[in-house]
Order: structure tokens, then sequence, then C-alpha cells
């Protein structure tokens, strides 16, 4: 996915170089809850993912955790985001509406519930006609 991609778009990445093949999705009854759910490979995998990120292993996801995982090799490009995130070319703003997107409760910190929710979502509006 490139930088300017959209959040739909970064599901669709996860997707397509998942280690575990396609992304499996299936309805969800409870209705506070995003319309599909992952597969359990790909919850795996968004695990993984987040347990890389969350560099002080405390569960939770910073902003500047979150900014130096995105010089990782593979990480910026599977979440739709810029390697490099700076003021002066505007990535700064799109990783802030990137955060502020997934941190539902606004406490400035990422939650695995929180980062597994928007993959769902991403999932969902990709999977629509």
């Amino acid at each position: 996915t490139s930088p300017g991609s959209s959040g739909a778009g970064s599901a669709a990445a996860l997707q397509d170089t998942g280690r575990h093949g396609p992304l499996a999705v299936a309805p969800v009854p409870d209705p506070d809850d995003p319309p599909y759910q992952l597969g359990p490979a790909c919850r795996a995998e968004l695990r993984s993912l987040f347990q890389s990120i969350d560099a002080n292993q405390d569960g939770t996801i910073n902003k500047r955790e979150l900014i130096k995982a995105l010089r990782k090799p593979g990480v910026a490009d599977r979440l739709g985001l810029p390697a490099m995130v700076r003021a002066e070319d505007g990535t700064r703003d799109q990783f802030e509406r990137f955060f502020q997107q997934l941190d539902k409760d606004d406490d400035r910190e990422l939650t695995e519930a929180e980062f597994e929710r928007w993959f769902a979502q991403a999932a969902s509006a990709s999977a629509e006609p």
C-alpha cells in the first residue's frame, strides 16, 4: 500500500501480504462490534504486529512507539502509513488522522482491541461491493 492510501487499502495489504492466506471474515451478531470479524490466522498476525509495535510491552501503543515502529521494514506498508513522519510534508497530519481513527476512547494509546477493530472495519469496507 502506498503512503497516501486509505484505511481500506491497509486491510487489503494485510490480506495480500499475510502469511496465512486471505483475510477470513464472518458476520458478527453483536451490533456494537464491526460488521465482520477477522479470522483466527489474521487475528494472530495482527497480534504479532501489535506486539512488535508495542516497544515496552505494556499492552498499549502510544504515538511515539508507532512512529518508531513505522521505520521497521514492512510496518508502514502494512498500516498504509509513511515510514517517516514529519510535520513539514503532511505526513504528521496523515499519522494523526490514522491514530485518532483507531483511538476510540481518546486516551492517546491504542489497545489491541482498538487495533483489531480498525482492521475488521477496514476489511468490512473493502469487502463491500
